[in-house]
């Protein structure tokens, strides 16, 4: 298991969603969504902290960590696994 302590800082006026859905795994070309549930409102000029969690086979060795909207330049970070 991968688990993953991230945090978004909402700049906005306006209250915005903090969830799971921002966050993807790919391993190869195949995104996997976390097991864990993640929803929150982070409020407006405010930071929030949250955990990712995601199941990963023995054997992968790099995957990809997504960040936001994928139709819309979301943010990737490679990562070895051993």
């Amino acid at each position: 298991m991968l688990v993953f302590q991230v945090q978004m800082t909402n700049n906005d006026r306006y209250d915005a969603n903090f969830w799971d859905r921002s966050f993807r795994l790919l391993v190869g070309n195949q995104p996997q969504a976390p097991t864990n549930e993640l929803n929150q409102l982070v409020a407006s000029h405010a930071a929030m902290d949250g955990t990712v969690e995601f199941v990963v086979a023995d054997d992968v060795s790099e995957v990809v960590l997504q960040i936001g909207d994928p139709d819309n330049d979301a943010a990737t970070i490679p990562i070895r696994l051993k």
